[in-house]
């Protein structure tokens, strides 16, 4: 039998043995309990989202962002409809970044209080603009510091005539976000859109039975629920220790772009910094550039 959600469902009424129709009528809530405690503390290559184009508009400090119509968006946008913050969002991956099209991103930050942002930032004072410094999370929508402009560099030598992938200067902004993952339940339930198979039921198929199966003997006043918790968190301690062994490390070096099209120096990139900026005399640098 496959390993999805309707047969994680018969597991569970066979493991907690006396499952009355209410009982069975909570075990979708508790299978999503599962996934969504999972996702909390989780950090594996799935969930690794990149919120974005957000495309600026001059004067103007709330981020939109106009994906492509072109291709079928993901299972929380499927019609790739304009938004302001991902409905998959969980949290701050790394820091934000601005691009040119040509290679060179510039790598921005976060403001972590309103404190903060009053402290460095005039939040009324229109003439205040420029590129983009800083971002600011508003729970449902993102701010850009200062005000933006338009003069995002429109292509460099070679491409200095404008000519370049970005004519309109504008700003294009990406967001690395922590994601979750499309939730399990009947193929595509609505509103919101489930999936009988991920992640989880490949690689976490004991955790979420045996979740699920604490939390149905917790409503049955069992005390045979601490016993499955136990195992269930057990479970889920172990597998994020393996995931962290088999993650890949969260740096990698950029090899020297050459040709007439890729006029930017290179580096490496490590926790959010990337190198950036013209090589220097006498060819691409040996070392990191930039912070």
């Amino acid at each position: 039998m496959a390993n999805d959600y309707n047969a994680l469902v018969t597991r569970i009424q066979g493991l907690v043995l006396d499952t009355p129709a209410f009982l069975v009528g909570d075990i979708p809530n508790y299978i999503s309990a599962a996934q969504l405690r999972m996702e909390d503390e989780a950090t594996i290559r799935g969930m690794r989202g990149l919120a974005g184009p957000y495309t600026t508009t001059q004067n103007v400090r709330t981020l939109v962002a106009i994906p492509s119509q072109v291709f079928a968006g993901p299972w929380w946008n499927p019609n790739n409809l304009p938004y302001s913050k991902p409905a998959n969002w969980l949290r701050l991956r790394e820091a934000p970044y601005w691009y040119d099209g040509l290679g060179k991103v510039t790598w921005i930050s976060w403001i972590n209080t309103e404190e903060e942002r009053d402290h460095r930032w005039n939040y009324l004072d229109p003439t205040e603009t420029g590129s983009p410094v800083q971002l600011f999370d508003q729970d449902t929508s993102f701010e850009v510091y200062p005000l933006p402009d338009q003069n995002c560099v429109v292509g460099t030598a070679p491409l200095a005539d404008g000519s370049g992938p970005i004519t309109d200067g504008n700003y294009r902004i990406m967001i690395p976000y922590w994601a979750r993952l499309q939730p399990l339940g009947p193929a595509n339930e609505t509103p919101v859109v489930t999936t009988l198979t991920n992640f989880w039921t490949v690689n976490a198929w004991d955790y979420l039975a045996w979740y699920a199966v604490a939390e149905g003997f917790q409503l049955l006043q069992s005390p045979m629920a601490a016993e499955w918790m136990g195992k269930a968190v057990a479970e889920k301690r172990r597998l994020l220790r393996k995931w962290s062994i088999d993650k890949l490390p969260d740096s990698f070096q950029m090899g020297y772009r050459t040709g007439g099209r890729a006029p930017y120096g290179s580096g490496n990139q490590s926790g959010g910094g990337w190198g950036q900026g013209f090589p220097p005399a006498g060819g691409p640098p040996t070392g990191p550039v930039g912070p």
